[in-house]
């Protein structure tokens, strides 16, 4: 509602749930945004969606038609030949989505008889009301992306050719997206970030690139001990964008004192000067918490341990990253 893009990406081995918890967050963003609409009635809700497989781009709004992915002249991407549909009800929005999964393409394989060997796209789109446009000027953006999911060698093993070969390219489109990543984060200390590696990259450049939008990881995982292996690997990758502290806008701030002994110091979020960010939460003293917890000195003393072993992890795994992204370029 505040404008801008932020992309919301589920990511995991095939049969860990992603597509169940896209289904999940559709149904909660359905409901919050028509909660926020009717207090401002300029505003329109629109959708479109798009599965990528492979090289291939095809509109799930309207069967399944091909959709062209072309760059203009500045240099932007634009999906050619895409349907949006207005949702003017939170069950209409839902029921756009349920259509979308039903055109979905899903294939069998050993891991989940029922996998989605594409990604999908669905764009949500916040409009201001026009006379001139019928769905009007584009206000804010959230795509949900549920990725392909990712398999290792000895889960394909029994698949026929096209099978191994629609594998090998979900994995070449998530090894693409793990660079430009990388790239984000500026471990490229040449500020190139390699986005037309994939068409999945080309498409999500609006919303990783540009100076107003966000971005989020949702990893899925097993819980079976034979997939600890797919499991290391997801959370692996899912830490390749850890925001260093100094980073942390206010929100994250407070979004930490809220997840603090499992919510114990959530009571104190509010507390939180809107000025304080990241940078100055580093430079807090004991008295600073203390303030911060009201004037308990026994909490602001728990919530300064707890902040110094979250630098900590941190620290640790951002050298982590380091060590490995200098391995691979050996």
């Amino acid at each position: 509602m505040g404008g801008g893009k932020s992309v919301c990406m589920m990511y995991g081995q095939t049969g860990s749930g992603k597509t169940y918890t896209m289904s999940g967050l559709f149904q909660f963003v359905a409901n919050d945004l028509f909660m926020e609409i009717v207090r401002d009635v300029d505003f329109v809700v629109s959708v479109s969606a798009v599965e990528i497989a492979g090289s291939k781009c095809y509109d799930l709004i309207h069967d399944r038609s091909k959709v062209l992915v072309c760059d203009d002249g500045e240099g932007n991407t634009t999906l050619v030949g895409t349907t949006e549909v207005e949702a003017d009800s939170t069950n209409a929005l839902l029921e756009v989505f349920d259509n979308v999964k039903d055109l979905r393409s899903t294939e069998a394989t050993t891991v989940n008889h029922q996998s989605s060997r594409s990604h999908l796209v669905c764009y949500i789109n916040l409009r201001h009301r026009s006379a001139r446009d019928s769905l009007g000027k584009l206000y804010g953006q959230l795509v949900l992306l549920d990725l392909a999911g990712s398999e290792r060698n000895e889960d394909s093993f029994y698949h026929d050719a096209a099978r191994r070969k629609e594998a090998i390219e979900i994995n070449k489109s998530h090894l693409a997206l793990k660079e430009c990543v990388r790239a984000i984060g500026r471990e490229d200390n040449t500020g190139f970030v390699p986005y037309r590696a994939s068409v999945l990259t080309r498409i999500l450049k609006s919303c990783l690139w540009s100076t107003n939008s966000r971005a989020s990881v949702i990893a899925t995982i097993s819980p079976l001990s034979i997939d600890t292996e797919h499991t290391l690997h997801t959370l692996l990758c899912a830490e390749e964008r850890v925001v260093p502290i100094r980073e942390w806008d206010n929100d994250r701030v407070r979004n930490w004192v809220c997840s603090v002994r499992n919510g114990g110091f959530q009571k104190f979020a509010d507390n939180v000067n809107s000025s304080v960010d990241g940078r100055m939460l580093i430079r807090f003293t004991h008295a600073r918490f203390t303030q911060l917890c009201g004037g308990n000195s026994l909490a602001g003393g728990h919530l300064l341990k707890a902040f110094r072993d979250e630098v900590a992890n941190r620290d640790k795994m951002l050298k982590a990253r380091r060590e490995r992204n200098a391995a691979r370029r050996k």
